[in-house]
């Protein structure tokens, strides 16, 4: 659409969809000695597995693996804004903001049939994300600051909800410098999360009990480009 501001027009582009998606046979970890207990009809595929890998199967193992089973439905909604400041006089009309938010909700099982698996049970599900930014685009240069927000998701499941460890939401911000010499050759510079957010920061049942975290220097790629 188009925000009609003070004497000039500004290009605005205002999104929101609906999602909703059914999935079958979710692949994804398992335990296989879980799967000899309750999945009867797939103790061959499993004893077919350990014939390969090894001489015989051996006992007291514990072999994680991926394997197809269960539905999941997911539903949710997705926002997004873009504006282009266009109206605005000299410098100020190079900027623009952008920013999106979705939000996710799922239930589904792990191939035990009548049972439901909620978000805070399917380890990786990322129920909360987004990112907002500020870009600027006038000859020569091309930049864009951007901060990216992924929630809190489950990072190993328990069967004990005490037990259970989550990952911590996460922001963390790059910034993306391109600058025209001509027509032909650009150079660039991106800066991959400029203020060191961790991008691993876990906790177990409460965030209170932290159980540790991964922190990375800014990550610099430099470079030029060019079009012959």
């Amino acid at each position: 659409g188009l925000l009609d501001t003070a004497g000039g027009i500004s290009p605005l582009v205002l999104g929101a969809q609906r999602k909703f998606e059914h999935v079958e046979d979710v692949f994804g970890p398992d335990v296989v000695e879980k799967l000899l207990r309750q999945h009867r009809h797939r103790r061959r595929r499993v004893h077919a597995l350990f014939v390969i890998r090894f001489t015989a199967p051996p006992t007291g193992y514990m072999l994680r693996t991926q394997l197809n089973g269960g539905s999941a439905r997911v539903r949710g909604l997705e926002l997004a804004y873009q504006q282009q400041f266009s109206n605005l006089p000299g410098f100020w009309r190079g900027f623009g903001i952008f920013a999106n938010y979705t939000r996710l909700e799922t239930t589904g099982d792990y191939g035990n049939i009548g049972s439901t698996t909620t978000p805070s049970e399917l380890v990786g599900f990322v129920p909360k994300s987004g990112n907002v930014g500020l870009t600027y685009n006038a000859h020569p240069w091309s930049i864009r600051v951007q901060m990216n927000y992924t929630g809190s998701q489950l990072f190993r499941y328990n069967a004990n909800v005490a037990n259970r460890q989550h990952e911590y939401s996460k922001n963390p911000v790059d910034l993306s410098v391109k600058y025209s010499i001509n027509r032909r050759l650009n150079l660039y510079c991106d800066v991959i999360n400029v203020f060191r957010s961790p991008i691993q920061r876990r906790f177990q049942y409460v965030p209170s009990r932290e159980m540790g975290h991964d922190r990375y220097s800014p990550v610099i790629k430099l470079g030029v480009t060019g079009q012959f």
